[in-house]
This record gives C-alpha cells, structure tokens and sequence, in this order.
C-alpha cells in the first residue's frame, strides 16, 4: 500500500513539473510575439517611432525574422530614414531571398525598395 501512494506521489509530481513547463514555455512563446505585436499595432497607428522601439526589444532571433525586418523598414521609410530602411530591406533580402509580403496595403515606396534591393542582391545571392 506504502508504495502504492508513494508512486502515485511521484505521478502527480511529475505531472505537476511538467504542466509548470507547458505554462512556463507557452509564456515565453508569448512574450517573445508580444514585441512584434506591439510593432504591428503601433505602425498601424502611425506610430512610427514606438514601432521602432517595440521592435528593439525583440530577441536576436526575433529581430532578424522576415516579418520584423519588414516592419523595421517600413517604419524607418515612414519617417524618412532611407538609408536605414534599405539596410533593414538589404538584411530582409539576405534572410530570406524570396521572402513575399503578404500584406497587400503595403506602402509603394517599400515595394520599390523591396524590388530594386532583390535586382541587386540577388544575382549575388544566386552565386
């Protein structure tokens, strides 16, 4: 009997630990979205520099996805930072070569850059 419920103790303790972990790994998921969540949202509402800001506080693999080097070039475009947008959009291109937006209301300007910077990468890129 002593066994019994020493083993069921350790069923539930197990279980215990790893429902702690589900909790603990599908928050951290979470908190690494928020950031570009908040990016999205504040671009959308022409809050250019806020979106810049939100986008800083992404992790290093975060930073560098398609999706948040989209968003960074977009806003730096939006507030007249050209150069930093081709930057943004020449790191976008070196990530993902055939990356397409699935935006259709992107900004013409973006589109452009995002055209002329795949005419001059991506012979490079091919090679």
């Amino acid at each position: 009997m002593r066994t019994q419920k020493a083993a069921g103790g350790r069923q539930r303790a197990v279980a215990g630990i790893a429902l702690a972990l589900l909790v603990f790994t599908a928050g951290t998921a979470r908190a690494a979205d928020e950031p570009l969540a908040d990016a999205k949202a504040l671009y959308a509402a022409a809050s250019f520099e806020d979106a810049l800001a939100a986008l800083g506080k992404l992790d290093t693999s975060s930073a560098v996805t398609p999706t948040a080097l989209e968003y960074k070039a977009l806003c730096l475009l939006a507030l007249g930072r050209t150069a930093e947008a081709r930057a943004a959009t020449a790191a976008l291109v070196t990530v993902s070569p055939s990356y397409q937006p699935t935006d259709t209301e992107l900004s013409p300007r973006y589109l452009t850059l995002l055209t002329d910077t795949r005419r001059q990468m991506l012979p490079a890129i091919a090679k």
